[in-house]
């Protein structure tokens, strides 16, 4: 699964790269996100930073993940355990091979050296014999012809001595093939649902959903910003809190479109969230009494 799943995920893709800062690109350059406060999934060289404990809904991803390379484990597994005694059992048949080779090669040996001295004195014989000679000896001319085409026969007769074992090995890799070939036969269905995994896969790293992530990213990270300030002012004024939550809402709400329906979700929640943080803000009636009596100026006894 490796592949081109994760290359897109992970933004290894130029194709994927240049499409994922589509959404971002339509916003104000002065409202993008930095680089270095974004989170470019796929760049990072430490551990992964996602706590899969930290969600039900991580978590359940966590055991399906798990639970999928244990059955992918489980089945390499079960052909080791199935398969190991053929590989063994050719392995034992090519090294006895092998060994029948090398033996018909020491036994045959005598008979090329015999034959190949045969055939360097016809040469030689042919040499001395010129065309004056050739017609004295025409008889003879005859003889060495047939004298050549039974060295050949004889030639030709020891390369064929390898092929029988040769062919013998080769019969029996195919008929451990029809062992092999049953196997992947029945593990066949198995292979469909993995591609049809990978294939599901795919589609949450294809480049919509890639800009899609990428602009949601930077949505979080531009309220976090905003209510990091809040929490670390001296004097928090929730009035400014949201009217820059509000800034951030409506700045990403003008850039999206219609097809990113998760960024229209999470704009909608984290909009019910800030205006039930707002009403929870607000003073009530007895605090903004208390208030307008501090405001008034004390009369002089």
């Amino acid at each position: 699964m490796a592949s081109s799943f994760l290359s897109r995920w992970t933004g290894k893709g130029e194709q994927e790269e240049g499409a994922a800062g589509h959404l971002q690109a339509s916003l104000p350059e002065a409202d993008r996100p930095s680089s270095a406060d974004a989170y470019p999934a796929g760049k990072r060289s430490g551990p992964p930073l996602v706590a899969w404990s930290a969600s039900p809904s991580l978590e359940k991803l966590s055991r399906d993940f798990e639970e999928q390379m244990k059955a992918i484990e489980e089945a390499r597994r079960y052909l080791e355990d199935r398969l190991s005694p053929f590989q063994r059992h050719l392995a034992k048949q090519r090294r006895s091979a092998e060994q029948s080779l090398k033996q018909l090669e020491a036994r045959v040996r005598p008979l090329r050296q015999y034959l190949e001295g045969q055939e360097q004195n016809l040469g030689r014989v042919n040499q001395h014999l010129n065309s004056e000679l050739r017609d004295q000896f025409d008889a003879f001319g005859h003889f060495l012809t047939d004298q050549q085409r039974i060295l050949e026969l004889a030639t030709r007769y020891l390369d064929d001595q390898p092929r029988p074992i040769q062919r013998y090995l080769d019969e029996q890799q195919r008929t451990v093939e029809l062992v092999y070939k049953e196997i992947e036969e029945r593990l066949e269905p198995f292979a469909r649902f993995l591609k049809e995994q990978q294939r599901i896969l795919e589609t949450i790293a294809t480049p919509q959903v890639l800009e899609e992530f990428e602009a949601l990213a930077g949505y979080m990270q531009e309220r976090e910003r905003a209510f990091e300030r809040y929490s670390l002012s001296p004097d928090p004024r929730p009035a400014d809190l949201f009217a820059e939550l509000d800034e951030i809402y409506n700045k990403y709400k003008t850039a999206q479109t219609g097809a990113h329906r998760l960024m229209m979700k999470v704009l909608e929640q984290t909009r019910l969230s800030d205006e039930r943080l707002r009403e929870s803000l607000r003073p009530g009636p007895r605090e903004m009494a208390e208030a307008r009596q501090g405001d008034e100026p004390r009369s002089e006894g």
